[in-house]
């Protein structure tokens, strides 16, 4: 697993042990809770880290670990070291640090902050403590008091312990092997008041087996409240074990439970619960499944394809419950008939705020997936636009713009009905990447109606993709322009996407658009 080219690897182990590449993958991430290119990646990751600690240079650490270009390796050495390779190897010295320590209902409280975020909230007794528990864990950073402002961030941490229904959005700087990373976020997906066992946590990452690790990460976590680790729970329903002491965790889960819960999506506007919209589970934990999908390998797809297929992303009773939605007036803003705009023959509706609970949650849960990616695209194809890490930040952007028509649709199409090729922009704020599920079953429900996209590279002749869905299966793709790596750099290519001509029956599609509307 550590060589250069680990699929290679992967099909040669897979041959040996008489498995398909296929079964091998699944069988590999039952047993280790990672993929075999996360598995890959996070021995590279260690393998780097041990060379410079052991004061090799930076450009043969990075080789030696197995990295194809120090390009490559920089692109994630914030992640990887969460500093400069050069400064890791001098030992983190003079990586900056502010702090201020404060109270709260469950007595003291330590925030800490680097460059990249917030890196640190412990609680306890003692103020002292706290501040030689950060000591200890940064032992060569810098560290320094913070000043009036950053104590108003201390406060927006306590306030959210005091009210969790507020919601807490913050830059998180999360430093971890690529288990820990994948076991917390996965914990950011458990909302207030609902908890999971380190059992359900594990089967959701894939990794039935992994129980006990998981509660290790947990114990590892040095970001209480911010990666909620006191939401995970024995299976029994005992409460276990929380770093920072057992009373505190059943005040936490007390005081999560009790609160009004909002609903997904944007704060304020999203307020439907399972009771205003009952024919839709709101707690099948999809949050939770959308955050064990392998984004590492959605994110090859991207590249590679400027598409990639999550099969199954819901489950029937899902497609079929929004499907039940179409005719209902109330839930949309508006309906557009394609055939009076020249889009093609058939017609979808845009949902209005508030949006349906599943839809709030994919579209939030998502977007947090997809910002990396679109960030790395924008600035490869040297475009001076960074997205936020929360869906919800970007849509107040978004807003502000006047961009505040919500984008979700559902669309129908009959015999004869097809979607011309086009791009979903709507305005300044245009996310690149967004997201269609199709809610019928092709062959039972309808013939025809392929999801075709299609990409023009400069000097070439246009690349057709017609991309094959079943029930449930969404497909991600670009909105508009993707990076391309030639042989002389980096270029953009457009892309556009539609749907082929109906044959039989009736199609049903639901689109995530992640920017809103003028």
């Amino acid at each position: 697993m550590k060589n250069r080219r680990p699929p290679q690897l992967w099909r040669k182990l897979a041959r040996q042990l008489g498995m398909s590449a296929y079964h091998f993958h699944r069988v590999f991430r039952q047993v280790t809770g990672l993929t075999p290119r996360q598995y890959a990646a996070a021995q590279r990751e260690k393998k780097v880290r041990h060379q410079l600690g052991r004061g090799s240079t930076v450009t043969a650490a990075i080789f030696d670990a197995g990295y194809s270009s120090s390009s490559r390796f920089y692109e994630r050495s914030n992640n990887v070291l969460g500093m400069l390779p050069s400064c890791y190897r001098a030992g983190g010295i003079d990586t900056k640090i502010r702090f201020a320590v404060g109270e709260c209902s469950l007595g003291s409280i330590l925030v800490a902050q680097s460059q990249r975020g917030i890196c640190a909230i412990l609680l306890g007794g003692d103020p002292d403590k706290l501040v030689h528990e950060l000591q200890d864990s940064f032992p060569h950073a810098v560290l320094s008091g913070g000043d009036s402002n950053f104590e108003e961030l201390v406060a927006t941490v306590v306030g959210f312990i005091e009210a969790p229904s507020i919601g807490l959005s913050l830059p998180l700087d999360i430093r971890g092997t690529a288990f820990q990373q994948r076991v917390w976020q996965a914990l950011r997906a458990i909302p207030p008041g609902k908890t999971k066992s380190y059992t359900d946590i594990a089967k959701h990452m894939g990794a039935p087996g992994s129980a006990r690790a998981v509660a290790g990460v947990c114990a590892a976590n040095k970001l209480a409240v911010a990666i909620p680790c006191h939401r995970v729970v024995r299976k029994d329903g005992d409460l276990g074990g929380y770093r920072w002491g057992v009373e505190r965790k059943r005040t936490l889960l007390e005081t999560e439970s009790n609160a009004v819960p909002g609903g997904g999506g944007v704060s304020g506007l999203n307020t439907l619960t399972e009771s205003t919209f009952p024919k839709i589970s709101l707690h099948r934990g999809i949050v939770t499944q959308v955050g064990a999908l392998d984004w590492g390998g959605i994110a090859e797809e991207l590249d590679a394809q400027g598409c990639a297929v999550i099969e199954k992303l819901l489950v029937p009773r899902e497609c079929e419950a929004l499907t039940t939605l179409y005719p209902e007036e109330g839930v949309f803003r508006s309906r557009v008939v394609m055939a009076r705009h020249g889009f093609g023959r058939g017609e979808y509706k845009y949902f209005s705020y508030p949006l349906p609970g599943i839809i709030a949650d994919l579209r939030a849960s998502i977007y947090f997936q997809l910002a990396p990616i679109a960030n790395r695209w924008n600035e490869a194809m040297g475009i001076q636009v960074h997205f936020a890490a929360e869906h919800g930040d970007f849509i107040r952007r978004c807003h502000e713009a006047g961009q505040l028509r919500p984008t979700p649709l559902l669309l129908q199409y009959e015999p004869g009905d097809y979607n011309c090729l086009h791009q979903d922009l709507y305005g300044e704020h245009v996310f690149p990447i967004q997201l269609t599920i199709l809610l019928s079953e092709p062959g039972r429900d309808f013939t025809g109606g392929e999801f075709v996209l299609t990409e023009q590279r400069p000097r070439m002749q246009s690349r057709a993709e017609v991309v094959p869905l079943r029930q449930g299966d969404a497909v991600v793709f670009a909105v508009h322009q993707r990076p391309v790596q030639g042989t002389r750099g980096v270029y953009k290519v457009n892309l556009r996407h539609g749907v082929s001509r109906l044959r039989s029956g009736r199609r049903h599609t639901a689109g995530i658009i992640f920017h809103d509307a003028t």
